[in-house]
């Protein structure tokens, strides 16, 4: 086990060298730049003016050097300075990285709660009216789009029922209670499509673990079906799900952009929005090799609790 997480540990390394070099490309190839955005349209800048605003923002050496320069402050833990605010990328991502991650953590529960008794109830219940009213509920969820239903959810919560929409954000630590109830609303918009998969997952792994003769040995010692189902079947069942779960629990912490924005959530989807908009290199450059890395670490993380969960997996 040791030597196998030693070496998808080593893979990561060139993962994060391919992606660091990419958007660091990527993102000086959108038209305009961190100056023009910080003077504005209406002053125009002298030669003498922009080649100092170059030298302060660190754009006066070649596209190389700068990489270079920057991942040579990674590897010392200096993940740079905003361009716009001054201040640490470092700080920026303390405190916005908690709400980002209670987000995506409230979501996943709420998608669990949904997706597992549902999941279970449809191949338990196969070909019948509840079978096929789960499946549709499913579908509707796979095609309603993330940015909609948390607009839906803002009108509707406004309009008729004036709770979970607040005018200020207040961190868990200061107001549990107040902090739950604004991340009710993003978590569920965010929650609803993640439930879908998960549901779908759930049912055709159990289908096919109900097909299996221990399943009807244990059935015909006569076990109670819950027994069966939620002893026998269900365990073996979840793996699948399991790598459905990491997958989206990585895209939850790094993909809130849209419900943040909505919401006017501080994480770090409306962070990087904001420095996207502003050509914010450093935080933009950080936030997405941070990204890579959850997602490779919940990857490995999966890979690991496979073991834990079904004492048949080893790595050698």
């Amino acid at each position: 086990m040791l030597r196998y997480v030693a070496s998808r540990l080593l893979a990561l390394v060139p993962v994060l060298v391919g992606v660091s070099i990419l958007v660091f490309l990527l993102m000086r190839l959108i038209p305009g730049d961190a100056i023009e955005l910080f003077v504005g349209t209406q002053i125009e800048l002298t030669q003498e003016q922009r080649r100092e605003l170059e030298r302060i923002f660190g754009m006066d050496i070649p596209v190389h050097q700068q990489y270079l320069s920057w991942v040579g402050g990674l590897l010392q833990g200096d993940l740079g300075t905003s361009l716009r605010t001054g201040k640490a990328v470092g700080e920026e991502i303390a405190r916005r990285l908690p709400v980002s991650a209670e987000l995506a953590a409230l979501a996943m529960v709420m998608a669990l709660g949904i997706a597992l008794p549902l999941g279970v109830l449809s191949a338990v219940r196969r070909g019948t009216r509840v079978d096929a009213a789960v499946r549709v509920g499913g579908l509707i969820g796979l095609s309603l789009p993330g940015f909609w239903l948390a607009t839906m959810l803002v009108l509707l919560f406004s309009r008729f029922l004036p709770i979970g929409l607040v005018d200020r954000f207040v961190p868990l630590s200061e107001d549990p209670l107040h902090n739950l109830k604004i991340m009710l609303l993003p978590s569920l918009s965010l929650a609803v499509a993640v439930a879908a998969v998960l549901m779908r997952y759930v049912r055709s792994s159990l289908l096919e673990v109900l097909g299996q003769d221990y399943i009807r040995t244990a059935r015909s010692k006569g076990l109670r079906d819950a027994v069966v189902v939620g002893k026998h079947a269900l365990k073996n069942a979840i793996i699948p799900v399991i790598t459905v779960l990491g997958i989206y629990f990585g895209y939850l912490l790094g993909g809130t952009v849209v419900v943040e924005e909505i919401f006017a959530i501080p994480g770090m989807g409306r962070l990087m929005l904001y420095a996207i908009y502003q050509r914010d290199y450093p935080i933009v450059q950080t936030l997405v090799l941070l990204s890579a890395l959850t997602f490779v670490v919940i990857n490995l993380m999966v890979d690991v609790m496979y073991a834990l969960v079904d004492p048949r997996i080893r790595y050698d």
